[in-house]
């Protein structure tokens, strides 16, 4: 092999064929393996010497020398086991082409041409080329892990330096060169939640509100690098968040006096309901010059689950300490020392958009008794929804004029006022002409019917379908009620509790008693 001028490395597996070819020959076993014992050893050497080699090289240096040792060349089917000493290491070759059926092949034969086919899924090569890139990513790895014990000792370094020499000026504090915005990934990306975040690189340095945008509620702390002493005016922004539903302002706010009960290791927290919207501070470096919290409770909100979040770390260093998301500051919890390190941990509580009470609910009887006889509409009164019908006695023929009254209801009235609805009308000239179902859209609630001169079920031609005009008013769970029987006969058939009548399901044949299924939906307040 050293005969031949080759470099690549005498792998174990082609020990192996070596020795079952030679065994073929009638060559002694002893000295098989004595010859296996030695290649095995230059192999170990030959692929110790490659690898210091492609290592000292740069990655297109390193890809070209694994083409021109490694890979096959396109002119030639053999495995290139000798180099011509005129040819560049660095030099490109192309890649190996190898048709499936010769592959095909070539896996059932070994030995072609006498050579060793090495097939299957990784080649020597590809073996050779996967141990490279492992031990590439392993000295990366160590690398990355020496650099981080670095910037670690650094910092060390720095806090000592900064206990010693102690010189920098307050003002220094405000320079834009220590500021440091807060990245986009440290931002919550709920869409229904906006976030502000709130500029005190100078209201904590001097004294005075720190405050949230209105309508926002502090979710977070963000403080620069812990120096000695780790004073007040290091805490630098607040992340304030708007409520996860609609809120119009305050209910009401009002302030937390903590001049005396925040002086010493303890909790400083807002009434139940309430969260932080704003800190005053005097002008001071310990945390007992927090004096007071500003707290306020958004409109139409109930508190939610609360935990407590534990800083203890975070707050140690430069970076955001933060609630979980979807909750709010209600408290702040200091330790024995003074300093802003010794802020531990925060009182973190979810909002619930509180449901007001429903109310009464208006309920009617429209009178069809002549409107359904011929062509028009026939309707709820405004603001009210069908919810049933009352129809006469079944004769022959059973005309749709038979359908007397309509039982309506309105929405709940604490929830929507009666009059604000929104109405579109549902054709339904062709649907209806055969077995199925007239409904409203999703959201909607029959409010009348309209007919044509007639007597059959192909003559109703058109619903009317409203909902509240209220966005908080939805549509809740919706079932079929089974009118088969109650509607072949004199009486009301209607729909269960509070649901309102969405869709209206006929049979085959074409008069009143055809009228087999109501669609009703319930409404609820989100």
């Amino acid at each position: 092999l050293e005969a031949k001028g080759s470099r690549q490395p005498f792998h174990f597996v082609r020990g192996i064929a070596l020795l079952q070819h030679m065994s073929a020959s009638m060559v002694s076993l002893k000295c098989c393996q004595l010859l296996l014992l030695v290649a095995m050893v230059s192999a170990y050497n030959y692929e110790r010497d490659g690898r210091e080699f492609a290592d000292n090289l740069d990655e297109p240096a390193r890809e070209s020398f694994h083409r021109q040792n490694y890979e096959d060349s396109p002119n030639n089917s053999e495995k290139r086991y000798q180099a011509d000493a005129n040819e560049s290491p660095f030099e490109d070759s192309e890649p190996r082409r190898v048709r499936s059926e010769e592959t095909n092949s070539r896996n059932d034969n070994p030995f072609i041409d006498g050579k060793v086919w090495w097939g299957g899924k990784d080649e020597p090569e590809t073996q050779y080329k996967n141990e490279m890139n492992r031990d590439l990513e392993n000295i990366e790895e160590t690398n990355s892990r020496n650099d981080n014990r670095e910037s670690d000792h650094r910092f060390e370094n720095t806090i000592a330096n900064n206990d010693q020499e102690n010189s920098l000026k307050d003002d220094q504090y405000q320079s834009p060169d220590f500021r440091r915005e807060p990245m986009d990934n440290e931002l919550q990306s709920d869409p229904a939640v906006r976030t502000r975040i709130a500029n005190w690189w100078n209201t904590f340095d001097h004294g005075g509100l720190s405050k949230c945008a209105p309508n926002t509620y502090l979710t977070g702390l963000w403080r620069s690098a812990r120096h000695r002493p780790d004073r007040l005016g290091l805490l630098e922004q607040g992340d304030c968040k708007s409520t996860p539903f609609p809120s119009n302002g305050y209910s009401r706010c009002y302030k937390l006096n903590i001049w005396h009960s925040f002086d010493r290791k303890g909790w400083a927290q807002c009434r139940r309901g309430y969260f932080i919207q704003s800190i005053t501070s005097t002008r001071g470096k310990g945390l007992h010059n927090i004096e007071e919290l500003h707290c306020c409770k958004p409109k139409a909100s109930i508190q939610g689950r609360c935990h407590k979040e534990n800083v203890w770390r975070s707050f140690d260093h430069k970076g955001w300490s933060r609630c979980r998301a979807g909750t709010y500051m209600q408290g702040i919890f200091r330790n024995t020392c003074d300093q802003l390190f010794c802020l531990e941990e925060f009182r973190c509580c979810s909002m619930k958009q509180s449901i007001p009470n429903p109310g009464r609910i208006a309920v009617s009887r429209a009178n069809w008794w002549h409107s359904f006889d011929r062509q028009g509409w026939s309707t709820c009164p405004a603001g009210q929804y069908i919810t049933g019908f009352y129809r006469s006695a079944r004769r022959i023929p059973d005309g749709i004029w038979r359908l007397e009254e309509a039982k309506c209801k309105s929405a709940p009235l604490g929830w929507v006022p009666r009059r604000q609805q929104q109405c579109y009308k549902l054709n339904i000239w062709s649907s209806f002409d055969r077995k199925g179902w007239g409904k409203c859209k999703h959201g909607y609630y029959m409010q009348g019917i309209y007919r044509t001169n007639g007597r059959n079920l192909h003559n109703i031609e058109e619903f009317r379908c409203c909902k509240p005009k209220n966005h908080h008013v939805v549509q809740r769970s919706c079932r079929k009620q089974n009118v088969w029987h109650s509607f072949d006969r004199k009486g009301w058939s209607q729909c269960p509790g509070n649901t309102y009548m969405t869709g209206i399901w006929r049979n085959n044949c074409n008069w009143l008693y055809c009228i087999e299924e109501f669609e009703c939906c319930s409404m609820k307040y989100v």
